[in-house]
């Protein structure tokens, strides 16, 4: 069967196999698919995840109002009444 994998991809298998790792190439080559059938699928997951947040977290903006309020980020508003 020809798979048209890299040469060092199929070494790397050998190697997997040789150290009893996995008992056949057939089951390396289906346990790396289904880890990147799990990825994949987490992947569309997390998107859809970030989504919903994303979503719930603008909704809840909204119903905020503005803040009009001005912060003194300047060193003597900072420290003030700190004894410098």
């Amino acid at each position: 069967m020809s798979t048209g994998m890299s040469h060092d991809n199929l070494q790397y298998i050998e190697q997997l196999v040789a150290s009893g790792i996995f008992r056949t190439r057939d089951e390396a080559m289906n346990e790396a698919i289904d880890l990147l059938r799990h990825r994949i699928e987490s992947q569309d997951t997390d998107s859809e995840a970030y989504e919903s947040w994303s979503a719930r977290f603008e909704e809840w903006l909204a119903g905020h109002g503005d803040i009009e309020a001005v912060a003194e980020d300047d060193r003597e508003g900072i420290y003030a009444g700190r004894g410098e």
